[in-house]
Protein backbone atom coordinates (compact mmCIF):
# COMPACT_ATOMS: atom_id res chain seq x y z
CA UNK A 1 0.00 0.00 0.00
CA UNK A 2 1.47 3.58 -1.12
CA UNK A 3 1.98 5.87 1.51
CA UNK A 4 0.14 9.03 1.58
CA UNK A 5 2.34 12.13 2.69
CA UNK A 6 1.62 15.75 3.13
CA UNK A 7 2.82 17.27 0.48
CA UNK A 8 1.88 20.96 1.19
CA UNK A 9 -0.46 23.12 3.22
CA UNK A 10 -1.91 26.10 1.91
CA UNK A 11 -4.97 28.53 3.26
CA UNK A 12 -7.44 30.74 2.10
CA UNK A 13 -10.46 32.71 3.56
CA UNK A 14 -13.22 33.11 1.83
CA UNK A 15 -16.81 34.94 2.58
CA UNK A 16 -20.05 32.99 1.05
CA UNK A 17 -23.28 33.80 1.63
CA UNK A 18 -25.67 31.35 2.96
CA UNK A 19 -29.18 30.60 1.69
CA UNK A 20 -30.77 30.76 5.22
CA UNK A 21 -29.27 32.40 8.12
CA UNK A 22 -28.10 30.29 11.33
CA UNK A 23 -29.62 32.00 14.14
CA UNK A 24 -27.28 32.53 17.28
CA UNK A 25 -27.55 33.64 20.86
CA UNK A 26 -25.52 36.90 19.45
CA UNK A 27 -27.51 37.38 16.38
CA UNK A 28 -27.84 35.95 12.51
CA UNK A 29 -25.21 34.58 10.51
CA UNK A 30 -25.53 35.58 6.84
CA UNK A 31 -22.14 34.28 5.35
CA UNK A 32 -20.42 31.08 5.91
CA UNK A 33 -16.88 32.14 6.98
CA UNK A 34 -14.64 29.79 6.00
CA UNK A 35 -10.84 29.12 5.95
CA UNK A 36 -9.93 26.34 2.74
CA UNK A 37 -7.12 24.59 3.21
CA UNK A 38 -5.25 21.88 0.22
CA UNK A 39 -3.16 19.51 1.74
CA UNK A 40 -1.28 17.90 -1.68
CA UNK A 41 -3.20 14.78 -0.96
CA UNK A 42 -6.94 14.11 -2.65
CA UNK A 43 -9.17 15.66 0.26
CA UNK A 44 -9.60 19.11 1.41
CA UNK A 45 -10.92 20.47 5.19
CA UNK A 46 -12.06 23.72 6.97
CA UNK A 47 -12.40 26.01 9.46
CA UNK A 48 -15.36 27.87 10.20
CA UNK A 49 -15.27 31.32 11.65
CA UNK A 50 -17.68 33.49 13.29
CA UNK A 51 -16.73 37.14 12.44
CA UNK A 52 -14.93 38.42 9.58
CA UNK A 53 -12.08 39.37 11.97
CA UNK A 54 -11.43 35.65 12.31
CA UNK A 55 -10.24 34.74 9.37
CA UNK A 56 -7.15 36.14 9.28
CA UNK A 57 -5.88 34.84 12.50
CA UNK A 58 -7.15 31.53 11.60
CA UNK A 59 -5.27 31.53 7.71
CA UNK A 60 -2.36 32.47 10.47
CA UNK A 61 -2.76 29.35 12.76
CA UNK A 62 -2.74 27.04 9.15
CA UNK A 63 0.58 28.80 8.14
CA UNK A 64 1.67 28.29 11.79
CA UNK A 65 0.76 24.29 11.69
CA UNK A 66 1.38 23.68 8.46
CA UNK A 67 5.55 23.33 8.69
CA UNK A 68 4.66 20.80 11.46
CA UNK A 69 2.31 18.55 8.61
CA UNK A 70 4.10 19.06 5.64
CA UNK A 71 6.48 15.54 4.89
CA UNK A 72 4.44 13.54 7.00
CA UNK A 73 2.15 10.43 6.57
CA UNK A 74 -1.40 10.90 6.14
CA UNK A 75 -3.05 9.37 9.29
CA UNK A 76 -6.00 11.05 10.53
CA UNK A 77 -6.67 9.09 13.18
CA UNK A 78 -3.12 8.90 14.54
CA UNK A 79 -3.09 12.86 14.74
CA UNK A 80 -6.32 12.78 16.94
CA UNK A 81 -4.25 11.33 19.93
Amino acid sequence: MERLTIKSLTARAVRTPLERKVRTASGAIEESLLVLTDEGVTGRAYLFGYAPMTLKPLVCLIEQVAPELVGKRVVPVERLR
